[in-house]
């Protein structure tokens, strides 16, 4: 599948070691990275970080959610269903996600999300398979 390639290493910095994964290669756009993407907070109790330009990524998981639909005999989503529709149109409109989750106390962990949806392409596309469920609301 040449949209989907795998990847987690290990990366050692000044500033820390790193666990870093990845599931879609990176594609050239000939547009510089969002200054952001840079802007890397620089806290120590940095327990997870994603960053996300939705909509792009919108553009890609349809395809692999729907081979992953089909090889486990799931339900796939059709494009003309309400949520697929709801998917097609609010998708252009999302920008930049991040989500972080930093450890404030010794047994505890801070969820932060900056999203324009409040979700990931990831979740926005669960959620619609989820509303499109023959037997909604109960689980998938």
């Amino acid at each position: 599948m040449p949209f989907v390639a795998p990847k987690l290493e290990a990366l050692h910095e000044p500033s820390g070691d790193f666990l870093f994964a990845e599931v879609f290669p990176n594609s050239p756009k000939g547009k510089p990275l969002p200054p952001e993407l840079f802007a890397l907070p620089g806290q120590t109790n940095l327990v997870y970080y994603h960053w996300e330009i939705t909509a792009e990524r919108l553009e890609l998981l349809p395809q692999l959610t729907q081979l992953a639909l089909m090889v486990t005999q799931h339900r796939q989503l059709d494009a003309q269903s309400a949520a697929g529709k709801w998917l097609a149109a609010v998708g252009p409109t999302l920008g930049t996600s991040v989500t972080e989750v930093t450890q404030t106390e010794p047994d505890q962990l801070t969820f932060m999300r900056k999203a324009p949806g409040g979700l990931t392409a990831v979740e926005l596309i669960a959620l619609a398979n989820w509303l499109e469920t023959t037997n909604f609301p109960a689980a998938i």
